[in-house]
């Protein structure tokens, strides 16, 4: 029944217009295709329209534009689900503990997969996203004191003398996020650190604090970014955005 509901809900989001307009280009060519998205209450299957403008190319499928559908097949909330879940235990508990709980049914290549594509679009887009997100975070009231934090943790990489993994091959594609959406970030430490194998180097973790009159903490920004050729050492990281 959930499922059904969820197609329903989804068709609704659907047009019918033989063009539309998005972000000021016109597309047209309507056509229904067949489509497969998953959610918490599994696989859901509609037909949706999708559009292309002259000269073929790419598609454009406005019902995924006004739900969120993430990487074209995941709802918001399953998508949202997978992270959370990525980010707290390996992707192969996830897939099970998932499963076990009924949340979802997806493989532990999905688990992996989808919040790197996730990543790889927020680093394309992150001045524009952290600027949004920023702006929905005003000063509590009662604030008096701001406390900035900054710490880190060692992370282990794999090193520029490490096999590669996945399927055994001497000329690997680059991974699926890489493909749809390019290289996103420089090469990490690792990779001309001279160690062989696994190597650890530092992420940073940051906190932005408000607290009120009494020393009672109101809010907290979070702030993380993993290692990267580009960090600054502890001693010139004096201050945060």
């Amino acid at each position: 029944m959930g499922a059904e509901l969820v197609a329903e809900t989804m068709k609704r989001a659907d047009t019918t217009a033989a063009e539309v307009t998005i972000d000021g280009a016109r597309w047209g060519n309507r056509r229904m295709s067949p489509w497969s998205y998953a959610g918490v209450f599994g696989v859901v299957e509609i037909e949706r329209s999708i559009y292309q403008q002259a000269g073929r190319g790419k598609v454009a499928v406005p019902l995924d534009l006004r739900l969120g559908i993430v990487e074209g097949a995941y709802t918001p909330r399953m998508a949202r689900i997978m992270t959370r879940a990525a980010a707290v235990m390996t992707d192969e508990d996830a897939a099970d503990f998932l499963a076990e709980v009924g949340a979802a049914v997806v493989s532990k290549s999905t688990i992996s997969r989808v919040p790197r594509a996730i990543a790889a679009r927020y680093e394309q887009r992150r001045p524009v996203i952290e600027a949004a997100i920023r702006s929905q975070e005003p000063i509590p009231e009662g604030a008096v004191t701001v406390q900035v934090a900054l710490d880190g943790v060692m992370v282990p990489q794999d090193g520029e003398h490490t096999k590669p993994r996945g399927r055994k091959t001497e000329d690997p594609e680059p991974p699926r996020h890489e493909q749809r959406y390019g290289p996103v970030l420089l090469k990490g430490p690792a990779a001309n650190d001279g160690s062989l194998g696994r190597a650890w180097h530092e992420g940073s973790v940051g906190t932005l604090a408000f607290l009120d009159a009494e020393g009672r903490r109101l809010h907290t920004i979070y702030l993380a970014r993993t290692a990267s050729a580009e960090q600054l050492p502890r001693s010139a990281a004096t201050s945060m955005p």
